[in-house]
């Protein structure tokens, strides 16, 4: 069963790569009975782009400057490749550690506090 609040790589499955014009992601969470419940969550809501370098932010709005795909569940870790523009509008190139901003909330995915 899922506790109030978890890790999302730790109680989600099914991770989907996000639309490259929506940017979501959707995946599988398991909630509070053990059912695991269809959910998704945009994420320009928890991360943010600081001069190419993508990281964990409530709202940080990093879709709108970087495009995300890759995404891999290893076990409890969560991972997704990001290119972001910098400052000077050049992309970087990065595998992120998703499962850090991420949390399953009762079934729903939500950022992490």
């Amino acid at each position: 069963m899922a506790a109030a609040q978890e890790p999302a790589a730790a109680s989600c499955v099914d991770f989907q790569e996000p639309d490259e014009f929506v940017k979501n992601i959707t995946a599988e969470c398991t909630d509070a009975q053990g059912n695991l419940q269809p959910t998704s969550i945009s994420l320009g809501e928890c991360l943010v782009n600081i001069d190419g370098i993508v990281s964990c932010q409530d709202n940080g709005r990093a879709d709108r400057s970087c495009f995300f795909s890759g995404i891999t569940q290893s076990g409890d870790v969560l991972t997704i490749q990001a290119t972001c523009n910098n400052d000077n509008n050049v992309g970087h190139n990065q595998i992120f550690t998703l499962g850090d901003c991420l949390a399953n909330s009762n079934g729903v995915l939500t950022c992490s506090s």
